[in-house]
């Protein structure tokens, strides 16, 4: 698991999804004042949660069931959902770890692994929208094999275009 800091954008009103791979050593080793460094065995990591996305409307989603990762072993995580609220929101992994130190079993809930910020914009992309379709400047809509639409400006179709002899 990496650390560190990073921004991602998502749309009001449009489905953002974005995934994470989790790669859980099997061991790692920590300097501890008074002792030097120490290796500590991981037995597992479990995300408890990611801090602030209740506020943002995406989901936690992980590829097993209860979201813990076995030290040694491979999987992933995403984020997803329609953020219908512009702002800016950090996000912050929360994850209880359990592993030991020359037997002794030791786990710590750690809150400041990786905080990444989610910018939710405003979507500025101009057009027109025909049903739950969204169709861009000049993007032609067809209504049966002989006639259509143009989106000439935002929200704003053209007049019917017939294609002449044209058989249907």
């Amino acid at each position: 698991l990496e650390t560190g800091q990073s921004s991602l954008i998502a749309y009001v009103d449009n489905y953002y999804q974005t995934n994470f791979q989790v790669n859980i050593p099997t061991d790692t080793t920590l300097a501890v004042d008074g002792f030097g460094e120490v290796e500590i065995s991981i037995d597992y990591f479990t995300i408890l949660e990611i801090g602030g996305l209740s506020a943002t409307g995406l989901e936690l989603d992980c590829s097993n069931e209860d979201c813990t990762f076995n030290g040694g072993e491979n999987g992933c995580f995403s984020l997803s959902g329609t953020p219908t609220v512009s702002g800016s929101y950090v996000l912050n992994l929360v994850v209880y770890a359990s592993g030991s130190w020359n037997g002794l079993p030791i786990s710590q809930t750690l809150d400041d692994l990786i905080e990444v910020t989610l910018i939710v914009e405003e979507c500025e992309i101009e057009g027109c929208w025909n049903d739950d379709d969204f169709y861009a400047i000049n993007d032609q809509y067809w209504i049966n094999n002989c006639q259509y639409l143009i989106c000439e400006e935002d929200d704003n179709w053209s007049s019917m275009v017939t294609l002449e002899e044209c058989v249907q």
